[in-house]
């Protein structure tokens, strides 16, 4: 690891602790100190108390006086229709939606704003960024070829996008990979895995040179953006990225959709090559007056780039020579792997790539939608996912905006009977998730101020089916809210059973152990619209979903993933036949949504980021980071003992909580007693 990338973990560890810091902020009523002519983000603002003491006393206070609005999570829970939520994603999910397409910009943010509107919500706004996106070139399609370094006679040829499947919908045009440079590059072929530095540094060990080569990457383990800068930082002049079938079809190369969810042979996996937010933005709002970067400071990938099927990357490398490949890199194909060049048979022959990717600034829209709060307005709970696919996005994200939608009527039919959240609750609907989570970045961006102000947490619906498996991920502070919103969810896969989403998930999680344990969610990442604000705003978040077999096959992501198959027959036959998935979905995301809106006390537990963050120290000193970092003069001590305060006072802080009751319920029986008094 290199001293910029010591630097940077030693810092990502201390601004872990600074959002403990921020979040603890939030644990009791505080007068915000933004600039007295800084509007708060909703609502007026909340009467501030003289100090924390006097603050937990008018919450105790607050207890008592708060009216009984009738088991509040439970009615919103029973009044989510499944039926309503296919509704909505039959239309999502019937053409293709690319961020910045008029049937993503214009049909489907008014459909949104429309829907937002008719039932009944306080406000609906629409907010506009104007922001760097690629798209291919329909005319002339990237190509991946295989040539005769002498004659250019094409050798081989691969796919330009996946196979039409009869009767079912599957064609969204050809294949690529967002914001990669547009370029006409030769090169000898080098298998080079998941296209990790590891990988790298064991092919530099066995001789192997990247320098000029292009590189053929499978995808897992890692981002495919850094999987493409790691490839140029070794000299490549281009890459190719395949899902390999040893992730996509582990049931064999014959039973795949649409005979099962396990993906056929041209399916390519589209994808962006950034990081978060408008890249010629960096940092602040792209907004109509903001002053842009020039395209060539904006960070692109450095390299040209192409994702192909398996069946293209099979032909591939069953042409390459050289050393035979580690084990490690051994995939789901019956062959002899090497690593390459090519093989003696093939020496006169190079790979040519081709990309022709187009670049525009466009327009982009976000829906934003709200139920104002009745008692503490000024206080914010966000839920939202992104609205833009691929493809057809069924699964991904379509399924998580129909939920969200859902959520929005049964929300609105509440208020209509004069039930409100204590807090404000904003219903999102992000533009340009798929280009790098640009639409709720740019949000967060322009109202960072009052989001770590006025922001309790956010709930993310990314994906809210696209397997059995319920996988759950929350910041450590909302561990709790999540448990209880779990407990408040019927468990809709065992028919006329009493069980909850909560028992279910726990006897997943604990099957084939002696375990007992409850399920803990699972640690948040920045893949989804959390990222901005878990790791730029400081909000603690949740992210809600259902997902494959994680326990068997080690990932939550499901094979159509970014693939023009992921599309209503795949999610209506194959996924969630009955909508059942959906529907828990969206119960989660109301139970949650409340939980944190409308509890008098939120149900967050500083003491689980205290441990996270001990954890990630005590890790990076187990991988020699620490001695790393010590070496260009960087010690972890100050760290450690700011962690140690903060662990105490997170103690103190629960000790003092607890004490309150005399008799500590269980979980589930909190959940349902706070849910009754509401």
């Amino acid at each position: 690891m290199d001293t910029k990338k010591m630097i940077m973990a030693g810092l990502i560890i201390a601004i872990g602790l600074g959002v403990g810091v921020l979040i603890g902020h939030y644990a009791v009523p505080h007068a915000p100190k933004a600039a007295k002519d800084h509007k708060p983000l909703v609502g007026t603002t909340t009467p501030a108390t003289a100090g924390a003491s006097d603050a937990l006393k008018a919450l105790l206070e607050d207890v008592k006086k708060t009216p009984a609005q009738g088991g509040f999570v439970r009615r919103l829970v029973h009044a989510i229709d499944s039926a309503k939520i296919e509704e909505h994603l039959k239309f999502l999910a019937a053409e293709p939606h690319v961020a910045g397409t008029a049937r993503e910009e214009t049909v489907l943010a008014n459909y949104i704003k429309e829907k937002f509107t008719e039932y009944g919500l306080d406000f609906v706004k629409i907010a506009s960024y104007d922001v760097l996106l690629s798209y291919p070139n329909v005319s002339d399609p990237n190509t991946v070829q295989v040539v005769n370094i002498s004659s250019g006679e094409v050798f081989f040829d691969a796919a330009t996008q996946e196979d039409v499947i009869p009767g079912v919908n599957s064609d969204i045009g050809p294949a690529f990979l967002a914001y990669s440079p547009p370029n006409d590059v030769l090169g000898n072929l080098v298998y080079v895995n998941y296209g990790t530095n590891e990988d790298f540094d064991m092919l530099q060990q066995m001789g192997v040179d990247i320098n000029g080569a292009v590189c053929l990457i499978r995808y897992g383990n890692g981002y495919r953006g850094q999987k493409v800068r790691n490839c140029a930082a070794r000299g490549g002049v281009g890459a190719l990225l395949f899902l390999d079938p040893e992730q996509v079809a582990r049931e064999g190369l014959d039973n795949v959709f649409p005979n099962s969810t396990w993906m056929p042979d041209t399916a390519m996996q589209r994808g962006s090559l950034m990081s978060v937010g408008d890249p010629m933005t960096p940092g602040v709002p792209a907004l109509p007056s903001t002053e842009r970067i020039d395209i060539a400071f904006a960070g692109l990938p450095p390299i040209a780039c192409q994702t192909i099927g398996y069946r293209d990357a099979r032909k591939l490398l069953n042409m390459l020579g050289g050393p035979l490949a580690p084990q490690s890199f051994v995939g789901g194909f019956n062959m002899t792997y090497h690593v390459g060049p090519f093989a003696d048979e093939h020496a006169d022959k190079y790979v040519r790539l081709r990309v022709n990717n187009l670049f525009s600034v466009v327009t982009v829209n976000n829906v934003i939608g709200g139920i104002e709060g009745a008692v503490e307005p000024d206080r914010v709970v966000i839920t939202g996912n992104h609205r833009d696919s691929w493809g057809y996005g069924a699964s991904s994200p379509s399924s998580g905006t129909a939920a969200l939608l859902e959520l929005a009527r049964v929300l609105g039919q509440m208020k209509s009977k004069n039930i409100r959240p204590r807090r404000t609750v904003l219903l999102c609907s992000w533009a340009a998730g798929e280009y790098g989570l640009i639409g709720s970045t740019e949000w967060v961006e322009e109202h960072i101020i009052d989001l770590q102000a006025h922001a309790v947490g956010y709930i993310d619906v990314d994906q809210c089916a696209s397997g059995p498996a319920f996988a759950p991920t929350s910041s450590p502070t909302l561990a709790p809210a999540v448990q209880a919103a779990a407990h408040l969810v019927p468990g809709l896969t065992q028919p006329g059973s009493h069980q909850t989403l909560f028992d279910l998930w726990k006897s997943y999680v604990n099957e084939g152990s002696n375990s007992t344990e409850d399920p803990e969610p699972m640690a948040c990442h920045g893949a989804s619209d959390n990222a901005p604000f878990n790791f730029f705003a400081g909000v603690p978040t949740i992210g809600i979903g259902f997902a494959p077999d994680w326990k068997k096959y080690g990932t939550t992501t499901f094979p159509a993933y970014h693939t023009a198959y992921d599309n209503l027959y795949l999610y209506q036959n194959l996924i969630d036949k009955d909508m059942t998935l959906a529907k828990m979905c969206a119960q989660m995301n109301g139970a949650a949504t409340i939980l944190l809106s409308d509890s008098v006390l939120l149900p967050m537990d500083f003491r689980k980021l205290a441990q996270r963050l001990k954890a990630s120290v005590d890790d990076m000193e187990a991988r020699r980071i620490a001695f790393q970092l010590e070496s260009v003069g960087i010690s972890l001590g100050p760290l450690r003992m700011q962690i140690e305060k903060f662990r105490n006072a997170s103690e103190e802080w629960h000790t003092y909580i607890d004490s309150l009751e005399t008799v500590k319920p269980s979980p589930g029986e909190a959940a349902q007693r706070q849910d009754d008094e509401r």
